[in-house]
């Protein structure tokens, strides 16, 4: 679970001490709980990930796999380090990816086992 605070976090573009804020706890406590030498409490953990838009369970679990919403805060938290021009760059290649992908789909449909 201390990976996953400090994840959400940083993707979040909190800093301890902002995020602490939020929550009503101390940045060394928060320290604490992302290092894994504290537990939080269950309390805490609603707190922290009503802090975070995210769930407890989110907070509390490794994911098998990251969820829209997981993915969509690491992309922001991306885009919000570049500069204007860089992020234009990355917004316009990503739109012709993704443009690229829909075309592929529509050619051949994806199937799951």
């Amino acid at each position: 679970m201390a990976r996953r605070i400090r994840e959400f976090r940083t993707a979040a573009g909190l800093t301890q001490e902002r995020l602490a804020e939020k929550v009503d706890i101390s940045p060394q406590y928060l320290s604490r709980l992302e290092t894994g030498r504290r537990v939080p409490s269950l309390d805490v953990v609603a707190e922290l990930a009503e802090a975070l838009n995210t769930t407890p369970s989110a907070l509390v679990a490794e994911p098998q796999e990251d969820t829209h919403a997981e993915l969509t805060i690491r992309m922001a938290a991306i885009f919000r380090a570049l500069d204007r021009e860089d992020a234009a760059f990355l917004e316009s290649q990503l739109a012709s990816w993704i443009s690229h992908l829909k075309s592929l789909r529509r050619e051949k449909p994806v199937t799951k086992p």
